[in-house]
């Protein structure tokens, strides 16, 4: 076997790696920023996400665009019992609601805020929940802040 061409296959199978490494791994990548920016959702599962909040936060939330349906229900994870003293939604389309409920650790709370919106338009709401916890004598004041999306049903 004559030695002088071994390094040339070697070279060109190398170049032909390379080239097509790349172009594959280009496409792969274009192709998983397309599947995160929903292109390739064709309207099958409804996509609600919750980002942000502290210890108490949405734990499941059905939001009908009108004013008799809708339910945010929250999760008390703060550890201690707390008073939950509010909820303001920015934009308002919820409006506020204005409460004072007792919630022991872990248990579920539930409002109903007076949503307006489009069916099947996608929505984003700024949710600050409001409450009080009781450490000993002292009374301490908290909020957990977040965002919840989706699209009214």
């Amino acid at each position: 076997m004559n030695k002088k061409f071994l390094g040339k296959k070697g070279q060109g199978a190398m170049e032909y790696l390379m080239t097509y490494g790349w172009a594959i791994l280009v496409v792969m990548i274009v192709g998983v920023v397309l599947w995160q920016l929903g292109i390739f959702n064709l309207g099958g599962t409804v996509s609600r996400t919750l980002t942000g909040f502290g210890a108490v936060k949405p734990a499941e939330w059905a939001l009908t665009g009108a004013a008799l349906g809708d339910s945010i229900i929250l999760v008390n994870g703060a550890g201690t019992t707390i008073n939950v003293t509010g909820v303001v939604f920015d934009p308002t389309s919820c409006g506020n609601v204005v409460t004072s409920s007792i919630v022991a650790i872990g248990d579920l709370y539930q409002i109903t805020p007076a949503c307006s919106g489009t069916v099947s338009a996608t929505y984003r709401l700024k949710m600050t929940i409001s409450y009080t916890q009781q450490i000993g004598t002292v009374t301490q004041s908290h909020t957990s802040v977040g965002t919840i999306s989706g699209i009214w049903e």
